[in-house]
């Protein structure tokens, strides 16, 4: 099942089944970076630092949370998603999203 959200004027094309074999599978951090529109907005959006936000996306060993929001920050994640209208659900905080790869238009 494929569902379209626009997101700030941009067509995202998102699966919300994990059974579908196409696509990219987003982990928590990668998915919600992508939804509210890179880490600086992220940040914006939820008051912390770039370097926290970033930190989401970097593996344990390297010092991040290997791909996982913070769970006292996930709250804030659902109520400011909840606020812009985002697509963002419990579930995706905690398992990622399989996201249909985006076409690049050609010039």
């Amino acid at each position: 099942m494929s569902c379209c959200v626009e997101v700030d004027g941009r067509q995202l094309s998102t699966l919300s089944s994990p059974l579908i074999n196409r696509g990219i599978r987003l982990n928590p951090a990668e998915y919600c970076i992508k939804i509210f529109g890179g880490v600086r907005a992220t940040a914006r959006a939820l008051k912390r630092s770039p370097s926290t936000v970033s930190k989401w996306r970097k593996s344990r060993k390297a010092g991040g949370t290997g791909g996982q929001i913070p769970t006292m920050v996930q709250p804030k994640v659902l109520k400011v998603a909840a606020q812009r209208k985002l697509p963002i659900t419990p579930n995706d905080l905690i398992y990622g999203r399989i996201v249909k790869k985006e076409r690049r238009s050609s010039r």
